[in-house]
């Protein structure tokens, strides 16, 4: 930071959390076990740097929501390592690099690089300034992200991507600058999603170049969607702005994507909504809006939160309302009525609610995927059990409230009963709490018959022990689910200090004539049994 400029707006380009979701799956490589694994992640540009003589002091640019995962391995795998690059003078430099575990045939893990300042190294700040009065200088930022796994035979797979990120800092005329602080940024996502807004001609105030960008990020439990409305600093008037026109905002998602709307959330500062700003409508069976029944706009239902802060609009959705599907549809509308500017989020410029069922037709809305919102998973080889690992870090400091949540997913080992065709199935979570290699408690759930008479369907045993039902003073709280358990695990019993813990997973099930036979596993070969000596994946909060 070699310049102070107490003028800039935004004196940090601030880029952590713009490198999106960072995937390694099946694609390409370079080894002979070719196709085994890749890299790809998306550059998002942040927002441009605007001040008064073009000094830029930061530019902070980091990964988060990374994830690898490797598929089809002549030999389990041993670990992984991922290497976080960019280019200077014609060659990759290596920033930073992070070694993962990694285990069995196929599997993912999550990871994460801190942002990392780049006017002090590889570059300095005038790498990115703008010297020149009223100049825009574009500054491209090529990065690399190399992956590898290395096996158990010893061989290793590779694979790497390439993107670019443009640092844009304008150096407007000192005299035309006006003072105040820059708009709340967006950081990390999973999705995005944008449109610019529509002026027709002829109308009297128009908002020129403006943007509504919609950003979607999966949580275990909520699904968030952040609205920005980005428009230019010098404009008149904003869509963002309560008091401009009748100015609203509407969201609308087809969860079922059976062609009919399922609920709607808005912001109409002048609708008189219960919740004040904010209003739900649902669908009738008609189908019809319950806005436009007697019923009238309601408060936002339980686990649904909507907020406002300046031009940043905020919507909580509880991820079970997005249905069990793995696609949705949805999209948004902003607009200030009459003869004023307006955007949709849709899939046909400027088009959202479409006449048809009246009103509540999806005809325009987006399909979308819904992403996982684990930051590691691991899948049996089999895909028949699938662990996801969800860590509550509110708490950066890893208190006693800090927990870890495991879901263990398997249809085929539970259908209310068990399956059709056996007596009996349940499925096992290893966990090896202080890393020395042998299991120190296992949960199950099991259905069907000889399941241990313990009064509930999900119980516990620590080595060497017998099973039990009662977790109290265990740190460890357990649920059922539909196809399979979650359970959670206070932090300071998976050792928070940064030690490693040791996880594993397996599946039986007993058919009609007693005959057992293994339904999956997640271990550390990708073979064998969890509660076999040093057979657990080796992971970390």
């Amino acid at each position: 930071m070699s310049k102070q400029n107490k003028f800039s707006r935004r004196k940090v380009v601030s880029a952590l959390g713009a490198i999106g979701a960072v995937g390694v799956g099946a694609g390409f490589a370079n080894t002979a076990a070719a196709e085994k694994v890749k890299a790809s992640f998306t550059a998002n540009n942040p927002d441009t740097l605007v001040n008064d003589d073009g000094s830029v002091r930061e530019v902070n640019i980091g990964v988060s929501h990374g994830s690898i995962s490797w598929k089809g391995l002549d030999s389990p795998a041993k670990k992984a390592k991922v290497y976080f690059c960019t280019e200077k003078d014609g060659k990759y430099e290596t920033l930073e690099s992070k070694e993962l575990s990694a285990t069995g045939l196929r599997g993912t893990n999550s990871f994460s690089f801190d942002s990392i300042d780049f006017t002090e190294d590889p570059f300095d700040d005038a790498h990115f300034e703008s010297d020149e009065d009223g100049t825009l200088t574009e500054t491209d930022v090529e990065l690399k992200l190399n992956a590898e796994v290395t096996m158990q035979n010893g061989e290793t797979v590779r694979g790497n991507t390439y993107a670019t990120m443009t640092i844009s800092v304008d150096n407007i005329e000192s005299e035309a600058y006006a003072s105040g602080e820059a708009n709340a940024t967006v950081g990390s996502y999973h999705q995005r999603f944008g449109a610019a807004y529509i002026n027709e001609d002829g109308i009297e105030e128009p908002i020129e170049d403006g943007t509504l960008n919609l950003y979607v990020t999966y949580g275990k439990e909520t699904v968030t969607y952040v609205a920005e409305f980005d428009e230019p600093e010098e404009s008149e008037h904003s869509l963002a702005d309560p008091e401009f026109a009748s100015t609203n905002l509407a969201l609308g998602w087809d969860v079922d994507e059976d062609g009919v709307g399922d609920f709607q959330v808005a912001w109409d500062p002048d609708a008189g909504f219960p919740d004040g700003e904010f209003g739900y409508s649902g669908v009738t069976d008609t189908p019809k809006w319950e806005k436009d029944t007697s019923a009238g706009w309601q408060e936002l239902p339980e686990g649904f939160s909507a907020e406002r802060s300046d031009n940043l609009f905020t919507f909580e959705v509880p991820r079970k309302a997005l249905g069990e599907d793995e696609c949705y549809k949805f999209g948004a509308l902003a607009g200030a009525g009459g003869e004023q500017p307006y955007v949709a989020i849709s899939n046909e410029k400027g088009k959202f609610w479409s006449g048809e069922n009246n009103f509540t037709s999806s005809e325009y809305y987006l399909e979308t995927e819904v992403l996982a919102g684990y930051s590691q998973l691991y899948v049996s080889d089999n895909d028949e059990i699938c662990v996801g690992v969800v860590h509550d870090d509110s708490d950066d400091d890893h208190d006693d409230d800090s927990t870890t949540t495991f879901d263990v997913i398997s249809p085929n080992a539970f259908d209310g009963d068990a399956p059709s065709g056996y007596a009996s199935s349940h499925v096992e979570l290893f966990f090896d709490f202080d890393g020395d290699g042998e299991w120190d408690t296992q949960v199950r759930r099991g259905v069907g018959e000889d399941v241990p008479d313990t009064g509930a369907g999900v119980y516990y045993q620590n080595n060497g022990g017998n099973w039990k039902s009662d977790f109290d003073g265990t740190g460890i709280a357990v649920a059922e689910t539909d196809d399979g358990f979650s359970v959670t695990v206070d932090d300071d019993e998976l050792d928070a200090d940064g030690d490693t813990y040791g996880l594993g997973a397996y599946g039986t099930r007993v058919d009609d004539d007693a005959r057992s036979e293994t339904l999956g596993r997640v271990t550390k070969s990708g073979s064998g049994r969890p509660w076999e000596s040093d057979n657990l994946v080796e992971t970390s909060l």
